[in-house]
Order: C-alpha cells, then structure tokens, then sequence
C-alpha cells in the first residue's frame, strides 16, 4: 500500500524549475497591479540573495580544490588555457554584437541633453590587474569575498595537494587524501545547503521581482523602449548565435533545447538575483546534474568563468555608450566605440558578477571618456531589467563553454543527463 504524501512532501516533489518560474511571472504580474506599495517585500528577495552569496565562498574553494585536484597537473594547463581562450573568444564577440545592434537601434538619440568632449580612456595597467589578483592575505580575501584572489589562492593550494597525494612519503601521502575527502565533503555539504537555499528561492523570486515591476512597471521600460530593446536584442542574438549554435549544436553536436533544458535554474535565478555569484551555485548544480560534467572540470571553469567571463558586461557596455554618445550629440567612430568597451569589459573583470555592476563600470568609463554620466543617472531607472538580461548572458556563458572544454578533454557523459534520448 502506497504510503500517502503529505501536501508538503507533494509541494517539494515539484521540479524546482516550474516553481521558480512560476514564482517569476506571479511576482511580475502581483508587482504590476500593486505598485510601489510591493517595496515592502523587498528584504525577502534581498534575504534569497544574502543565502546565496552566504555560500559562495566556501563552494568557490571547495569546488576548485576538488576539482583542480582531479586534474593532472600536465592535463591542468591545457584545461585552463582553453577555457580561458573561449571565454576571451565569445567576450570579444558579444561586444561586436553589441556594438552592431547599438548602432543599428542608435538609442539615445532625440534624447539630446547638451554637448561634451569626448577622450579616448586608457586600459587599466596590467601590473595593477596581476597585483589584484594575488591575495596578501587569503582568509581575509575569502571574508571580504574577493572571489579573484580566492580563485588564484585555491588553485595555488590544490596543486600543492596534488604534489602531497603523489608524495612517497607515506605520512605527506596519506595526510593529502585526508585534506582532499575533507574538502570533497565540504563540497557536497554546500551543494545541499545550495538546495535548500533554492527551495527558499520561490519565495525570495517572487519578492524580487513584485518588487521591480511594483517600483518601475511596464511604463518605465516603454519609455525607454529603445536601449531595453538593444540590450535584450544583443543578448538574445549572442545567446542564439554563439552558446546555442556555435557551442552547443556544431560544437557539441547537440540540440540546443537540451542545453536550455539543462540550464533552466541558473538562466531563472540569474534573471531573478542579477548577481552572478548567487547564481554560480545553481550553475554548479547544473553541471554535474544535468549535464554530466565531470567536477574536475567544472570545480575549475565556473568560478573562474563567473568572474573573467565578460560577455554580458561586453554587450551591455557597448550599447551604452553609444546611447550616451547620442544623448550630447556626439558620434563616436567604431574604434573609439572599441577602445572604450575594451576598457569597461578589463575594468569589470573580477566585479561583473555583483548585482548593478555594469552600471558601476559604466559610470567609470563614461567619466574618462567624458561622456555624459547623466547617461548613468538616466539608465539607473531601468538599470534592474537591464542588469537581468546581462547576468544571464554571462551566467549562461560559463557552462555552455565548460560544457565545450569538457569534450575537448573527454570529461563530460553527453548520453545521460539532459543530452540522454528519450
């Protein structure tokens, strides 16, 4: 006799995709008829957010340790060179997308709010970018969560753990397992606690979002019709064009659906959080999962994927600042468009996964090309749905180029998970 299940237990044994997806659109359409009043429910999504970024710390270096200790050290170099490759790769092409649907829509114009002078800004220097990288101090990396100087130190330390489990020396040998299975188990302890934080999420989706369109609704981003529609364009185009029939179906030889299937949690809490550190747990999830990935793979590429990876930040950079060069009337030659996205995207390296990042980096970019920043003040209305589409994009990125690298390197099943026939 089949023992009946309580209305709890049935509410947990629904896929957690169709809760939070449900969640998203009832919290839209709740904050559209309500209004500024859903505000008051603000701290609930704010709570969602916290929990995620609660667990992000200890999953980065348990994830990488474990991972970059699967690897052999001679496979190590190859792997991280060719994520790094693609990841540059596809970032460099989200800018021309960017650039192209920018100037195609050309938002901003008739929008004119005076005349400025515009300089071309300088990169960042490459010494200051190695400097930021290394931890003085890699305990209080991790509490400030610096999630770059976390990577490089986590790296650092699984390949001293490799070098101790090889050791002939018995002791060093057998004091490296006991480190490893260590830190294995706190891995999966923080995968558990990720889903349970999911579960929360249903609630903290719906705050999130009654409380965006409660605060700005559909007027807002009618008014701004013309950079919403460049910004989610882009984003769709590069989605399209590169993760879903460049990677997934010539690359992979899979059908792209199967990738969106398998990638369903991420692309909706990326969307619903707009952090990128909140959503590499689900991202994690999703890899070993849904898409079979093996850990030593993607313990290394998603962490380093959510903070190098720059696709969203590239796109969203180029069609922003054309829509500020048009609000002073000033038209910027392709190569000036570049050198200032090139600038933004190395600027937000190790910040894009933060929540409103983009607009951060913009204001810094616009300041020492001089450019408008009153540009910023008038995208920080819709800053929030632009920020969404931006955070999936790069969120996106990451496993679907994971995902690549792992058939390069013979460590992805692509006959269970989402890729079985059924």
């Amino acid at each position: 006799m089949a023992v009946k299940k309580s209305a709890f237990q049935r509410y947990i044994d629904i896929p957690l995709f169709y809760k939070l997806g449900s969640a998203l659109i009832i919290g839209a359409i709740v904050g559209l008829i309500v209004g500024p009043p859903m505000a008051k429910i603000e701290w609930l999504g704010t709570l969602f957010i916290n929990l995620l970024k609660m667990v992000v710390m200890p999953v980065v270096f348990f994830s990488l340790v474990v991972g970059v200790s699967r690897i052999p050290l001679k496979k190590l170099g190859k792997v991280g060179v060719e994520t790094v490759i693609v990841y540059m790769l596809t970032s460099v092409i989200a800018i021309f997308i960017g650039l192209a649907i920018g100037n195609w829509i050309n938002p901003g114009v008739g929008m004119e709010i005076g005349k400025a002078e515009m300089t071309v800004p300088s990169p960042p220097s490459p010494s200051q970018q190695v400097l930021n990288i290394i931890p003085t101090n890699p305990l209080a990396s991790m509490a400030a969560g610096k999630v770059l100087p976390t990577i490089f130190f986590a790296i650092i330390f699984a390949i001293a753990l490799i070098k101790l489990r090889d050791s002939k020396e018995e002791t060093f040998k057998k004091a490296g397992d006991i480190i490893f299975s260590f830190c294995e188990g706190g891995a999966q302890i923080m995968y558990k606690i990720v889903r349970g934080v999911l579960e929360y999420g249903v609630i903290g989706v719906f705050a999130l979002l009654a409380t965006v369109f409660g605060l700005h609704g559909i007027s807002v981003i009618a008014a701004f019709g013309k950079v919403t529609a460049a910004v989610y364009g882009a984003a769709g185009l590069h989605i399209l064009i590169v993760y879903l029939i460049a990677i997934t179906f010539l690359g992979l030889r899979k059908n792209p659906i199967r990738m969106l299937k398998g990638l369903r949690i991420p692309i909706v809490t990326a969307f619903s959080t707009r952090c990128g550190y909140a959503t590499m747990p689900t991202v994690l999830e999703a890899c070993e999962n849904n898409l079979k990935i093996d850990r030593g793979v993607f313990g290394f590429t998603i962490p380093l994927g959510t903070t190098i990876n720059m696709d969203g930040v590239g796109l969203y950079m180029g069609i922003c600042s054309i829509f500020a060069a048009n609000l002073v009337g000033v038209h910027l030659a392709f190569s000036q468009q570049m050198s200032i996205v090139l600038v933004g995207v190395l600027a937000s390296i190790g910040a894009a996964a933060v929540p409103s990042a983009g607009l951060i980096m913009l204001t810094m970019v616009l300041t020492q090309a001089g450019l408008p920043i009153a540009a910023v003040a008038i995208l920080a209305g819709i800053d929030p749905i632009l920020d969404r589409a931006r955070t999936v994009v790069n969120e996106m990125g990451d496993p679907v180029v994971t995902s690549l690298v792992a058939k390069w390197n013979h460590a992805i099943d692509l006959k269970s998970g989402v890729w079985a026939k059924r």
